[in-house]
């Protein structure tokens, strides 16, 4: 029982590389999409790693969709949502919450 329930409260890390992560640069529609990965630091100094999807400068992304992953996810589930959110013109973010995927 007590390994059925760190399945819940501290599952296994999802591990990738940036290769996971897919292209840098692709077309959706006739608008090329720039994917720029980062790293920033939460209030407590941890690593938050992230990737956001835009048209042109995060400056100019005037709404963003930020995906959340699941307990066990890391950024990388969200990739599957990216073209469809793109589509539909809005820039598209997501990341890896403290302690999973990357960060």
């Amino acid at each position: 029982m007590e390994s059925l329930e760190k399945l819940f409260i501290r599952p296994a890390r999802h591990l990738y590389t940036n290769k996971d992560l897919g292209a840098i640069k692709f077309l959706v529609g006739e608008r090329e999409v720039h994917r720029t990965d980062m790293t920033i630091r939460n209030k407590h100094r941890r690593k938050i790693e992230l990737s956001c999807y835009l048209f042109g400068e995060l400056a100019d992304a005037e709404e963003i969709v930020v995906y959340l992953h699941c307990n066990s996810g890391s950024r990388v589930e969200g990739i599957a949502h990216a073209r469809q959110v793109l589509e539909a013109g809005y820039a598209f973010v997501v990341f890896d919450f403290c302690g999973s995927g990357l960060s």
